[in-house]
């Protein structure tokens, strides 16, 4: 399952506000790097959902493509 720009802008906030909020240092420190991590998933899930693929993203799909047309063929040559 992939997790969706939503959620990941979601999560992203929540963790802003605990690096903003929270009384301890350490757990603000950690908070800010996990806020961090969320919008760096957030801008992939954005290029994601607006098929905006890398090269090697696309070439995967084109592969799973081709694996699953075999065996669509081969469930079919089977079946006659």
């Amino acid at each position: 399952m992939r997790i969706s720009a939503a959620l990941c802008r979601e999560q992203e906030a929540n963790q802003r506000e605990i690096a903003d909020t929270h009384s301890l240092e350490h757990r603000r420190n950690i908070a800010a790097l996990a806020a961090a991590a969320w919008a760096v998933k957030a801008v992939a899930a954005e290029k994601r959902e607006a098929g905006d693929l890398e090269p090697l993203q696309k070439l995967d799909e084109e592969i799973t493509r081709e694996f699953a047309d075999e065996a669509i063929a081969e469930k079919n040559k089977h079946a006659r």
